[in-house]
């Protein structure tokens, strides 16, 4: 039961590590409770426009700001 939690707490913080990764990534656009109140699946795609991005300035070597 113990370790049940443990995993709980650690998803937890696992999901809120990727929720104010994508609110840094946002600059402000998008605050941390906006960003809780996304569905799961807006927020998927938001991180995936994100990972994106991140992809095509690391080939054009352009700065990540």
């Amino acid at each position: 039961m113990l370790q049940y939690f443990k995993d709980l707490e650690n998803e937890s913080k696992a999901i809120k590590h990727s929720i104010m990764r994508v609110c840094w990534h946002m600059r402000g656009s998008v605050t941390i409770d906006q960003a809780f109140m996304l569905g799961h699946t807006d927020f998927e795609i938001l991180k995936k426009i994100i990972d994106e991005n991140v992809e095509n300035m690391k080939k054009t070597k352009m700065p990540l700001l």
